[in-house]
This record gives C-alpha cells, structure tokens and sequence, in this order.
C-alpha cells in the first residue's frame, strides 16, 4: 500500500488499494460478497452512536461502495463526478422552472420542490 500516493483523490486512493489486496488474493470470491459488505457496513453506520463512530462507518461505507465499483468496472470517482453534475443540473432546472412559475423557489414546501424534481428528471429521458 505504500505506493499508492497520499495526494490522490480518496476515492482512487480506495479503488487503488483495493486493486492491488485484490491482485494478492485478498478479494471477494464475487459480487455477493461485496454486497453482503456493502449491506453490514450500512447497518453499522445506523448503530453508530457518536459522531466518531459515525465517521468511521461511513468511512467503511464509503469504503465497500467503491470496491463495488471496482467489481462493476466503474472508476468510482468518475461516477461520483456524474452524480454530482447530475444532481447540479437536475437541481439548476428546478430552479428555472419556478422562476418561469413564478414561484419563490425557497418558500416552496418540500412536496413542491420534489415535483420540480421529478419534473427535471423526466425531461432528461
């Protein structure tokens, strides 16, 4: 592991050390486990008490998530860059479709805000 720079993005950083545990056997036999993982990790986090202890399983959360990317074929920091520009366009045409309402995009109730939501997404399709 000690050549896996520090500066990286910490999600390369995981993908690549998972990489190489997995070059030397240290792996799941197939995807199920890393589900299985994925899933333990997520109800650990909910039993997590203290601030700490959050972090700390949302670290391992975040940790088996990206080894489920790499079993998948997925670069996880790319597909988190596409989430992200996803969610900033999705979020940019709720914003637009108010102003032509002209509602108060801020005022708007939370059900009002989902509707613009859904309302962007299906406009992508």
């Amino acid at each position: 592991m000690d050549g896996v720079p520090a500066a990286l993005p910490a999600l390369t950083a995981a993908q690549l050390m998972q990489d190489r545990a997995a070059r030397f056997g240290f792996d799941w036999g197939d995807v199920g486990g890393v589900l299985d993982k994925l899933v333990e990790e997520i109800a650990e986090f909910r039993e997590a008490g203290t601030p700490e202890d959050k972090i700390d399983e949302f670290g391992d959360v975040l940790f088996a998530l990206v080894n489920l990317a790499r079993w998948s074929g997925i670069h996880a920091e790319d597909a988190l860059r596409q989430a992200n520009g996803k969610f900033r366009n999705r979020y940019k045409a709720m914003e637009r479709l108010a102003s032509e309402r002209e509602q108060d995009f801020v005022a708007l109730p939370l059900d009002g805000k989902e509707a613009l939501w859904q309302e962007a997404k299906a406009a992508e399709r």
